[in-house]
């Protein structure tokens, strides 16, 4: 089996250390581009904190992996390097099997850890990682700071752990942010061996022979590197399996974020990011973007569609509305029923190239691939038409087949609506903090409420990063009481809703060309969840982990 290590917490902080590089701009190209201008985020102290999504790229979607050009100042970096200097030590390994913080020649770089928040700078940092990653502060661990000096390397490993005692913090590691701090003038590019994308990389001789092993990124001071070790429904990606190439010439700093399912820390994070802006075409632009709770995860984008996009929405809808249904508890079967008093149609996924560039903003927005979203819903809510309080994520099994649970929904408002129509969190922690003057519906003032307003949307997720559901995701519609409302809804799934993850006709088939390979080194019984998953989630290598039944 290849090897893989991570690195221990002391205590109760995990300390690892892992390596990615990236290259010159227009080295990748861009299946979606982010675009916006600044996020500030609002602390004690403001510092240039910059969140501009115009410098993001999609490099891969198996695994999700993301660059942001120039993530750092070239002040940030050095400031990082200088904090770490007279402090390098050996950088250690897990040992798989007990859990203890062990040497290897796997790994030989020296590294340190930096304090939670100990200046202002590392704050600021610490601030724009939850903004750009959508998962609270509390979740990530402390920032390493790595040295790699001529020769020195990390082997091929994955973030996630594989033993029982680092879980016990935090969960397991959902995402890494890598952070580059300096140039290297050859070598130590960061590789992904297992990549969907390593056979589309051009590369010439710049390029070391490790680094074309896989999918390889060049580091270049400022960039950072997103990447997620699990996928959305919270099972271990084995293609995220990564290293740092050896360095050439020359060395490599570094500095790695990683972030966890759960907080590491006892406190509850209260900081709000506020953004400002607008959105065109397919560009997303989180400078709009407000952070309303964590308790559930519900993001506020202002403009995420022009008034013409909103009105090309419901002249799409308006003479094919029908009545509104729910899905029943038990069979899963949709049902009408009283709790759900509104009309609505589903669109065509890429019905147009409207319908489409809406999708990929929604994409590029959450972090998930189109194919696991569900086609668009838009909804038309006449005076009194409501939606009681409910959940978006499954409790039958048959709707838990198609893509599993769903992880997140966008909630697009296509119209504004004179009063009432509010979207209700009668659970969330921000319910007893919001002032509600007379302009709020006595529906509104149950919870945590959000207006609608034509262009907004609303995020929010039904499952922790986890993939637990949370209960603090109960939402609700508001009676409309004076006007009418029309809103496009966009549930979004764990797994791929756009294939069933078996054959019609029942047949125990691998979802993935490696299935056999990684049953033959023990994934599936060191991954069970993703190999061979459950009857309510059935994995992705159930036939070559023998796992089928006879009449499959």
């Amino acid at each position: 089996m290849e090897p893989r290590y991570f690195i221990l917490l002391p205590f109760c902080f995990l300390i690892f250390s892992r390596h990615l590089s990236i290259s010159s701009q227009n080295m990748y190209p861009s299946l979606f581009y982010m675009g916006g201008s600044v996020l500030e985020l609002k602390r004690s102290v403001l510092l240039s904190n910059a969140f501009d999504p115009t410098r993001v790229s999609l490099l891969s979607w198996q695994p999700r992996i993301f660059v942001y050009k120039g993530f750092l100042s070239e002040e940030e970096c050095d400031h990082l390097i200088n904090l770490a200097g007279n402090e390098l030590q050996i950088s250690m390994v897990v040992d798989e099997a007990t859990g203890a913080s062990v040497q290897s020649e796997d790994r030989t770089s020296t590294g340190m850890f930096l304090g939670r928040g100990q200046d202002e700078i590392i704050a600021n940092i610490e601030a724009r990682i939850a903004a750009w990653t959508l998962i609270p502060e509390e979740n990530g661990e402390m920032i390493q700071v790595l040295r790699y000096e001529k020769g020195q390397k990390y082997e091929p490993h994955v973030d996630y752990f594989l033993d029982e005692f680092n879980t016990n913090w935090g969960g397991q590691r959902i995402a890494t942010v890598l952070m580059y701090l300096s140039y290297v003038d050859e070598g130590g590019e960061t590789v992904f061996p297992e990549s969907m994308a390593k056979t589309s990389q051009g590369m010439d001789d710049n390029w070391s022979d490790c680094a074309k092993t896989g999918f390889a990124v060049k580091p270049e001071k400022g960039d950072a590197l997103l990447f997620f070790s699990l996928h959305p429904n919270a099972s271990s990606d084995p293609k995220s399996v990564h290293g740092s190439c050896p360095v050439i010439k020359g060395e490599k700093w570094s500095a790695t974020k990683w972030i966890h399912v759960r907080s590491l820390e006892n406190a509850q994070q209260e900081s709000v990011l506020r953004l400002k802006r607008g959105v065109s075409a397919n560009v997303f632009d989180p400078t709009r973007v407000t952070q309303l709770s964590w308790h559930p995860r519900a993001f506020l984008y202002k403009g995420f569609l022009s008034d013409e996009e909103c009105d090309h929405l419901v002249d799409l809808a308006k003479d094919k509305l029908e009545k509104s249904m729910v899905a029943d508890n038990e069979s899963g079967k949709s049902i009408e029923s009283e709790v759900r008093t509104s009309s609505g149609m589903f669109l065509q996924k890429a019905q147009d190239e409207i319908v489409a560039a809406i999708e990929a903003r929604i994409s590029a927005w959450t972090f998930l691939p189109i194919e696991n979203g569900e086609s668009m819903q838009i909804l038309h809510y006449e005076h009194g038409q409501k939606y009681e309080p409910h959940f978006d994520y499954f409790h039958d099994k048959a709707n838990l087949a198609l893509g599993g649970h769903r992880i997140a929904t966008v909630l697009m408002y296509l119209s504004n609506v004179r009063k009432g129509g509010e979207t209700v969190f009668p659970n969330s922690e921000g319910k007893m903090s919001q002032p509600k003057d007379d302009s709020w519906s006595e529906c509104a003032k149950s919870g945590y409420a959000v207006k609608p307003k034509k262009g907004d949307a609303l995020l929010f997720f039904s499952l922790h990063p986890d993939a637990t559901t949370d209960p603090d995701s109960l939402h609700g519609s508001c009676p409309v009481l004076e006007g009418e409302k029309w809103s496009a809804t966009k549930w979004i799934h764990v797994s791929s809703f756009e294939k069933s993850l078996h054959s019609a006709s029942g047949e125990c088939v691998d979802e993935n060309e490696n299935c056999p390979r990684w049953a033959k080194v023990g994934e599936c019984e060191k991954n069970p969840t993703y190999m061979v998953g459950s009857t309510d989630s059935p994995g992705y290598c159930r036939k070559s982990c023998k796992v089928c039944s006879s009449s499959s």
